[in-house]
């Protein structure tokens, strides 16, 4: 499969087919990802899990509200959106 021929609205609005389909393959190694944002981060989250299941890991993603639920889990990788990036993004799609 080459998930790089797709646009990225094509990955989105295809991702849970194409998430059964990359999670069929075998050795996909797991990864803990906490991604600490705002609810603008939800589609960079479904994005993120579509490339790295392409790329041969299986993750494991956390979703939390800046720092405010904390962590239920130590993750091997974290990404924090900031707030800036929110707004912004809040810009180019107000209807989010």
């Amino acid at each position: 499969m080459n998930i790089d021929a797709y646009p990225i609205e094509t990955l989105l609005l295809k991702r849970k087919g194409l998430r059964r389909q990359l999670l069929a393959r075998p050795n996909l190694q797991e990864i803990r990802i906490a991604v600490l944002g705002g609810s603008t981060t939800n589609e960079l989250v479904d994005l993120l899990e579509v490339l790295l299941l392409d790329g041969g890991f299986k993750p494991v993603l956390h979703q939390s509200e800046y720092f405010s639920d904390g962590l239920h889990m130590t993750p091997d990788r974290a990404v924090v959106i900031s707030r800036i990036l929110d707004e912004k993004l809040q810009a180019l799609h107000p209807s989010s």
